[in-house]
């Protein structure tokens, strides 16, 4: 079985409280194996490839971050202090 691998553009934020997807902006450049990473309402997409082409990711990565503001209000749990051995 052949396995078609693809770079996207397209954004979709999942909301847990409504259980549904809601699709955003595209971002600027399509962009297959990226790192992602959340802080407070916003999402980054990291690196990743520009192209597939021929079966073979694009040797040079991109070296470029976006940035989604999802404007979703964020709370963080409360961690208990730390404390160090006695």
């Amino acid at each position: 079985m052949v396995k078609k691998w693809t770079t996207l553009k397209r954004v979709e934020i999942y909301n847990p409280a409504t259980r549904r997807w809601t699709k955003e902006s595209d971002m600027r450049r399509p962009r297959g194996w990226i790192s992602t990473s959340s802080v407070k309402a916003r999402i980054y997409a990291i690196g990743g490839s520009p192209r597939y082409m021929d079966g073979v990711w694009d040797a040079v990565p991109l070296s470029t971050v976006e940035e989604l503001d999802t404007g979703f209000a964020v709370s963080s749990p409360s961690w208990p202090a730390s404390r160090s051995p006695e």
